[in-house]
């Protein structure tokens, strides 16, 4: 296949996925953490917002910032944008790791890009309501995704001796900005460092040192920074089980943790395991025809990446009972890499390399045909559920403001409800935390769902 050929391919698959996949964003309405972030915004601004969360939730300043300005800039009916604009993300993303990969082997880029997107719309379909579609966990959770490549990738091209794209200063915010956007990226990050810049640090130049230095100073300030937030042990506390130091309890509820993200996110662990088999039988084929060797080792580097992202919820342990599924989004996707390193690496150097193109076309084609019939069922009851929302939300708008009004809504009724969605319905107890957010939001004294919907 000619050079042009791939591109446009690949491109198609993944312009076609994403097409599908914004179609199931668009028809997404807000709910719950959505009302409460808008209400927070309107009563103290960003800053206010900010405040609150280094105080009394996170100390995730880096995704904060984002999350905050976008409820100041967006009304809640139009955030399906911002919705649309996460599902773009997570392509970017994939394109990411397409880079990060192939490195200066610029016609696979496309082709894994392809594969990547593909594999991660497949094998995430469940987290995708929470993990990328939903305004606030999108921003949560993509926004550190993105960092952590950033970094990663600028870590790798050191270590393989090539030329920094940035500077020391540089490196050192990229450092910054990904250690405070998310905890649960720390463990994959930190272990990729410890098990592979020692086995490169002599190869390298004065320059490359320095800039390795300074993106590890910058993770850890960042890391320290998210660290020390008073919020951080606020929201620990919520909840029973927190700050247990008990090895068998912690033990117990790191596999059960486990267990969940496996069951809940099972077709991405399978395709783990494939891509993991197949990296196996290349790699020794590859070895077999070829003695190239591969700086810094391939193997070195999956095994630091899949370690690191079993030890990516290991900070969860803090807090157990507040454990979902999406909290292993990072674990997956790390996996998906890990496995992909070693066939990547040797693909470039191995005889049947001229095949390594076409074959990832044809299974991202296949998987982004499989992917798109559930995703498509999806938008078409999202659409549903959101024509029935903005009813109700047109209805609590012309209700007389103040607090002398209570509103008393129907259900939705819409089940069961599309997995790619995360939709959180009000409940029947109006003192319950996600109702009062939204009575605040439309100026009401309370909501509730009707009594005979209880």
């Amino acid at each position: 296949m000619s050079g042009k050929v791939i591109v446009l391919a690949s491109g198609a698959v993944v312009f076609a996925l994403l097409v599908v996949l914004a179609t199931v964003a668009f028809a997404s309405w807000p709910t719950a953490d959505d009302y409460c972030n808008r209400v927070l915004v309107a009563e103290g601004g960003v800053s206010g917002g900010l405040h609150w969360l280094f105080f009394e939730w996170s100390g995730r300043l880096v995704s904060g910032v984002p999350l905050y300005s976008m409820f100041a800039l967006v009304d809640l009916p139009a955030l399906h944008w911002m919705s649309v604009a996460l599902a773009c993300l997570l392509a970017v993303a994939a394109g990411q790791i397409g880079a990060l990969l192939a490195g200066e082997d610029r016609p696979l880029r496309w082709p894994l890009c392809a594969f990547v997107f593909t594999a991660l719309v497949l094998g995430l379909y469940r987290l995708l309501g929470q993990a990328v579609l939903w305004s606030t966990g999108g921003v949560v959770y993509m926004l550190p995704l993105v960092l952590a490549l950033l970094w990663l990738a600028s870590v790798r091209r050191l270590l393989q001796g090539r030329a920094p794209r940035a500077g020391a200063i540089c490196g050192f915010l990229i450092g910054v900005l990904a250690g405070n956007s998310i905890e649960l990226v720390w463990a994959i990050l930190l272990t990729y460092v410890v098990f592979v810049a020692p086995s490169r640090w002599h190869a390298l130049s004065s320059i490359a040192r320095r800039g390795l230095v300074a993106r590890i100073v910058g993770l850890a300030a960042g890391m320290l920074l998210l660290v020390v937030a008073p919020g951080n042990y606020a929201r620990a506390k919520v909840t029973p089980g927190s700050f247990t130091v008990e090895p068998a309890y912690l033990v117990s509820q790191y596999f059960a943790m486990l267990k969940e993200i496996v069951a809940f996110a099972w077709p991405m662990a399978a395709i783990v395991v494939a891509v993991a088999f197949t990296s196996i039988v290349a790699w020794r084929e590859a070895r077999r025809f070829e003695k190239i060797a591969v700086e810094p080792s391939p193997l070195r580097e999956a095994a630091a990446l899949a370690i690191g992202a079993l030890a990516s919820i290991v900070p969860l342990l803090a807090a157990p009972p507040q454990f979902a599924p999406r909290n292993g989004f990072y674990l997956l996707i790390f996996a998906l890499v890990a496995a992909l390193i070693p066939l990547v690496a040797y693909a470039r150097h191995a005889r049947w390399r001229p095949l390594a193109a076409p074959a990832l076309i044809v299974a991202a084609a296949m998987g982004a045909a499989i992917i798109s019939v559930p995703l498509l069922a999806d938008a078409a009851q999202s659409g549903v559920l959101r024509e029935r929302q903005v009813a109700r939300d047109r209805v609590l708008r012309e209700m007389p403001r103040g607090n002398a009004a209570d509103a008393i809504v129907p259900p939705i009724g819409v089940w069961p409800v599309p997995r790619t969605l995360h939709f959180v319905e009000v409940e029947s107890d109006s003192t319950q935390w996600n109702n009062l957010c939204m009575a605040k939001y439309y100026g009401l004294r309370s909501i509730a769902l009707e009594p005979k919907a209880r």
